[in-house]
């Protein structure tokens, strides 16, 4: 990640780092501390995101929330969750 960093700040790149969570089985947020082994990235990030299955409305649909947000409005949080349909 400070590599990555570095890349961003000398040379003015947009990089996106995917990272998994473990499984959770039940019904509840997934926070920046959940991701597997990788406490890093959310140290480093500016933002992060979480792209998820739709509990409420069923498989082919996903949500997108923002869990952190450093340098603009944080937009799509747990009260404003983007809810997708994957074709």
């Amino acid at each position: 990640m400070e590599r990555l960093l570095k890349l961003v700040k000398q040379d003015g790149y947009t990089i996106i780092v995917l990272a998994h969570t473990p499984k959770i089985s039940d019904n509840t947020s997934i926070k920046m501390r959940d991701l597997a082994r990788s406490a890093g990235l959310g140290n480093f990030s500016d933002a992060a995101f979480v792209i998820n299955e739709s509990w409420s409305q069923g498989k082919p649909y996903k949500f997108l929330k923002q869990n952190k947000c450093r340098s603009a409005i944080k937009v799509y949080d747990e009260c404003n969750v983007l809810t997708v349909m994957i074709e």
